[in-house]
């Protein structure tokens, strides 16, 4: 950190100095090495705030976290990197902002995912499942992230038109990401309430059903954004490579779980059809569930 504010002050004081209005300045720090020692701070001073946030947000990040941090942010940077490339032929400050921000919203993306799975195996009332911080960082995301998305609409029709449409489908997903969330946090808490109320049961059968229908409908929405966006950037001297993979896994992902969908509805159905119910008169004579 300290090399970082050393090396960004010895740059920037300097072409100050001998620089006769602002915009020479800014003409200068974007040439030469002037370029990468800000680039370099900002990372920096990226990382030190993005730390600060997660402190405020999520306090302490447990171990498998982390680990999901690390095995997620690999391919996340390289894909990343690869769609910078689409930009090549402009100022590639603010798609590297972009960039940077997306990176770190996704990072609380998946550490909220996470603590959210935690807490709804552990809670056994609504309360201890939402009377959390996490609540009010999922409602915080949501803000922020429908507010990119705004953000970025009207930008698209100013200066980089392409790189605010790019970067607003991406925050959009984003958004369809919280959605999922926040549908997955209602079906649990419904789940809780459910139990709650059957004292005799240990899941809410529906549930499943639910689960497997809102996991077909974000994947639907995000094949969508993503084929709508590869349409849009696509030209002849402008190939969004990773688009196609995007594109390519979500196509797989949705066909296995409409797949999985199918078959848990048939199997229900041949289950419900062979397996008759229990009358009063048959658990009279023998009240002996054979599975347990």
């Amino acid at each position: 950190m300290q090399f970082s504010n050393v090396a960004a002050i010895g740059v920037v004081f300097p072409i100050i100095q001998s620089s006769p209005t602002f915009f020479a300045v800014g003409v200068k720090l974007s040439e030469g090495v002037s370029t990468i020692v800000l680039a370099n701070w900002l990372v920096v001073m990226a990382a030190i705030i993005g730390k600060a946030l997660q402190k405020v947000l999520f306090g302490e990040l447990r171990l498998i976290e982390i680990e999901h941090i690390y095995e997620k942010s690999r391919f996340t940077v390289l894909n990343s990197l690869i769609a910078l490339t689409m930009f090549s032929n402009d100022f590639l400050l603010i798609p590297g902002i972009l960039t940077l921000f997306s990176l770190f919203m996704k990072v609380f993306h998946w550490v909220l995912e996470d603590r959210f799975d935690h807490i709804f195996q552990t809670a056994t009332t609504p309360s201890q499942a939402l009377k959390t911080r996490n609540t009010f960082t999922l409602l915080a995301l949501l803000y922020v992230d429908f507010n990119l998305v705004y953000t970025c609409v009207e930008y698209s029709f100013g200066n980089n038109p392409d790189v605010y449409f790019a970067f607003g489908f991406e925050f959009a997903v984003l958004f369809l990401d919280l959605l999922l969330q926040l549908g997955k946090v209602v079906l649990n808490t419904w789940e809780l309430v459910y139990l709650g109320q059957h004292p005799d049961e240990d899941v809410m059968e529906s549930k499943a059903l639910y689960m497997r229908l809102l996991k077909i409908c974000h994947k639907s929405l995000v094949l969508i954004i993503h084929i709508f966006l590869l349409v849009t950037l696509l030209s002849p001297y402008r190939y969004p490579i990773y688009l196609f993979k995007d594109i390519f896994f979500n196509i797989f992902g949705l066909l296995t779980d409409i797949r999985s969908f199918l078959r848990y509805q048939k199997a229900a159905k041949e289950l419900n059809a062979k397996l008759a119910d229990a009358t009063p008169q048959d658990l009279e004579r023998d009240n002996l569930c054979i599975i347990c």
